[in-house]
């Protein structure tokens, strides 16, 4: 067949063949101007030119070369017109399951994703990656957000990928976190053997709406509390040890928000005064503290400036060292002065108070809140609360009631179930990093001696995996 372009159908021709038309109140977004703008091109070159790009009888050829979408795309939407008619085609994807709302991370989800990474160094002797780990947290808890989430949710947790021989990365811990863990547990140890009573303090926030979630791993506690959304919120504190909470030591106030969780609401200021006026005087002497690392748990001594302080800061800083210096040094030079003359150690409030009274201090390894045996106590008081409250909205009193007697209920014997706890977690915790740090070192060695390209793509961490969040 010729292909000399013929001239056009007429109007009447059109309107025979009834063609459809969009509405004339309809908004073309720009992907439709863009092929629009390819047809009349493609239109205006045929008439010049004086004939067809394409024959008249590969109208799949014909529609890609116009619309400068692929032949698959074209054949995969005329097929699907077809078997269809009168259905427009849908945007591909459009019905995909998604993961809606914000990702819920307690301490049980990162036990299990620790674990889980644990188990494929000393059980399956293999590297973990992203795609291998994906499936196996949605079986555990759910896990349904995308390989790039996960990622993230990783880096959040402290764990770092390392770039290894033949482009092949290890998912590791990161070795701060893992060098404070076994630094913690010394200290644990240590105070232990000297016969030291270890007390453990911590902050919680409670609602008259809390739902009971996931169980610890552990058989010391039933459950650990959801997300509440009661208008009212109460911020509770308070300490423990073997023989019990310390009644005198507790801090009930109420929070300016219900939204998001209690860090939002301490801060500082009445972190330090109830510690100062409240928690101290009621310890006996020569105790060890234990606390987390919430910012406000970590307010600095007169802290060290940073470049990016003013210069008047830096210069009062260095003032008060009795370090040579003057208005008219550059930010660079006084900065150099700060790094030449700060000190080794970082020194907190909280610290030096409970020094000062013969108490030490010890903070738990960044992301190993499950180390303090106050995790445990709060999960039977939020799973007792919630078992008590019979209304879904409580009245101020009530709520301070309610909360006073689930504390009651949590028994020396419980406190003691929970500080042993901790003691058997520390000591699992010490002999498994040894074996994982032995599994990780053999691993090493073994894709170092490895060439192999398929194990390479295998173990990667999916970064070149383009389909990593259509899954």
């Amino acid at each position: 067949m010729s292909n000399e372009v013929h001239p056009g159908p007429s109007q009447a021709a059109l309107s025979i063949l009834s063609i459809p038309r969009m509405s004339r109140r309809c908004t073309l977004r720009g992907e439709a101007r863009r092929i629009i703008n390819n047809i009349v091109e493609c239109c205006e070159q045929e008439c010049e030119r004086k004939y067809l790009f394409q024959p008249l009888t590969q109208s799949a050829n014909r529609t890609a070369t116009y619309t400068g979408a692929s032949i698959s795309t074209v054949r995969r939407i005329r097929k699907f017109c077809i078997e269809n008619p009168g259905k427009l085609p849908e945007t591909p994807g459009k019905k995909r399951p998604k993961a809606t709302g914000r990702i819920q991370w307690n301490e049980f989800d990162r036990s299990v994703v620790k674990q889980t990474i644990e188990d494929f160094y000393l059980v399956q002797k293999i590297a973990p990656s992203l795609r291998k780990l994906r499936p196996i947290l949605k079986e555990k808890i759910g896990w349904t957000w995308s390989v790039t989430s996960l990622r993230n949710t990783l880096l959040s947790m402290g764990f770092i990928w390392k770039d290894r021989q033949y482009k092949r990365r290890l998912l590791l811990e990161r070795s701060d976190i893992a060098g404070w863990r076994s630094h913690f547990i010394v200290q644990m140890r240590h105070s232990r053997a000297a016969a030291k009573e270890i007390f453990y303090v911590d902050e919680t926030w409670i609602d008259s709406n809390l739902a009971v979630g996931k169980c610890w791993p552990k058989n010391a506690a039933a459950g650990v509390a959801g997300w509440g959304t009661s208008s009212k919120r109460l911020i509770v504190g308070s300490v423990g040890s073997r023989k019990g909470f310390i009644r005198e030591a507790q801090l009930n106030f109420w929070a300016n928000s219900a939204k998001g969780d209690y860090h939002g609401q301490m801060t500082s200021e009445i972190f330090e005064k109830w510690f100062e006026t409240m928690v101290l005087p009621n310890l006996p002497p020569n105790a060890v503290i234990v606390i987390n690392n919430a910012p406000y748990h970590n307010r600095q001594v007169d802290k060290t400036p940073t470049c990016y302080h003013t210069k008047m800061r830096m210069l009062q800083w260095l003032q008060k060292r009795h370090v040579p210096c003057s208005e008219s040094m550059r930010k660079q030079v006084l900065f150099s002065l700060i790094q030449e003359h700060c000190p080794s150690e970082k020194s907190f409030v909280i610290d030096e108070m409970a020094k000062e009274k013969g108490h030490l201090v010890v903070r738990l390894p960044p992301h190993n809140c499950n180390l303090s045996a106050m995790e445990l106590a709060w999960a039977k008081v939020k799973r007792l609360f919630r078992e008590l409250s019979v209304t879904s909205d409580l009245l101020n009193d009530d709520l301070l009631q309610l909360v006073s007697e689930t504390l009651l209920l949590v028994t020396a014997d419980d406190w003691e179930g929970y500080c042993t706890n901790m003691q058997q977690l520390e000591e699992d915790y010490w002999r498994r990093d040894a074996v994982v740090e032995h599994a990780i070192e053999d691993i090493m060695i073994n894709t170092a001696e490895s060439d192999s390209s398929d194990d390479n793509k295998d173990l990667c961490t999916d970064d070149e995996y383009n389909e990593s969040d259509s899954d």
